[in-house]
Order: structure tokens, then C-alpha cells, then sequence
């Protein structure tokens, strides 16, 4: 094989795998994303930080039920600092999307406001406003512990004790 032969198919072999294994991602300024949408289990790239999930619940106490499985972020203008964005996903009703806060890394700075489509994700909270069925109040009366609840206490001089020789 020449010389010439070994570089073109090297050439092609990696331009192959790039093809097939390379992530397509897209450079471009932060005011001219239209729509970024967000799904569950997957990741926000970063150059400068380690990838984080690409949604986060950061508030408390909602149960996983109520949890979106995709939330979609709508460019609604610029306020002369930052993008504001306009989030929306399907949940249960009663549950409420509040405080979605989309983060981008700058493609060549923290600053820069170019970035790289894949760098983003979503910090948001849920106000769960559902109600749940209380479980029902013990009365004084009933049987405080059932009886195949009670414990079993041994001594050490018991000779039916288990494992005691």
C-alpha cells in the first residue's frame, strides 16, 4: 500500500468516526436562540466545568411524580443584561413551574455572549400545591401495637436463646 493510499484512508476513517460518534452542537449569540428544550437524564456540556444534569429541581419537597420529563424555553427578548425566557411543561394539576433559571456557558469566556448550544441547562423549582390524603388518626382505644410486632427479648443465660452453646 502507498504512501498516499495509508493517508486517504486514514483520512477517511476519520472523517467517518467524526461523522458517526462526533457531538453536532451549534456557536452562536445567547439573543438569537429561540428555543432550547431540556430533557431529563440528559447532560449540559461544559469546557470550563464539569457537565451538570440538563434540568434540575433545586427546590424542595416535591415528590418525583411531579417531576417534568421535558421542559421547553422560549426566547421572549432581551432586557439588556440577559435572554428571558419563557418555560413551560407538561405537570400533574395543581403543580406550577416557578423560577426556571436558564445558565449558558460563554463559548470563549464567562462573558463571551456567543455559546454553545449544548452548554446550557435549567435550575427551576415546582410549587406543588396538590392535596394528599392525611392517613387515618389513631384513637385512644384501639390496640396500641399489634401482636406479630412485639419484640422478642433475650438473655444471655436463656438456654433457648439461638447460637448460645
Amino acid at each position: 500500500m502507498s504512501h498516499i493510499t495509508s493517508v486517504f484512508v486514514v483520512v477517511v476513517f476519520v472523517a467517518l468516526v467524526c461523522a458517526l460518534g462526533c457531538e453536532a452542537y451549534r456557536v452562536c449569540p445567547l439573543q438569537e436562540v429561540d428555543t432550547l428544550v431540556f430533557r431529563d437524564g440528559e447532560y449540559a456540556y461544559r469546557a470550563r466545568s464539569p457537565s451538570v444534569p440538563a434540568m434540575s429541581c433545586v427546590g424542595r419537597g416535591t415528590r418525583v411524580d411531579a417531576l417534568p420529563g421535558t421542559v421547553t424555553c422560549r426566547n421572549t427578548g432581551w432586557d439588556g443584561t440577559d435572554v428571558t425566557w419563557q418555560c413551560s411543561a407538561e405537570l400533574p394539576t395543581g403543580v406550577t413551574l416557578r423560577n426556571a433559571d436558564v445558565i449558558c456557558e460563554g463559548y470563549s469566556s464567562p462573558e463571551d455572549p456567543s455559546i454553545r448550544t449544548d452548554s446550557c441547562s435549567l435550575e427551576y423549582t415546582l410549587d406543588d400545591r396538590r392535596s394528599y390524603p392525611q392517613p387515618p388518626r389513631r384513637h385512644y382505644d384501639e390496640e396500641p401495637t399489634p401482636s406479630y410486632i412485639r419484640r422478642q427479648t433475650w438473655f444471655y443465660d436463656d438456654p433457648e436463646m439461638p447460637c448460645n452453646e
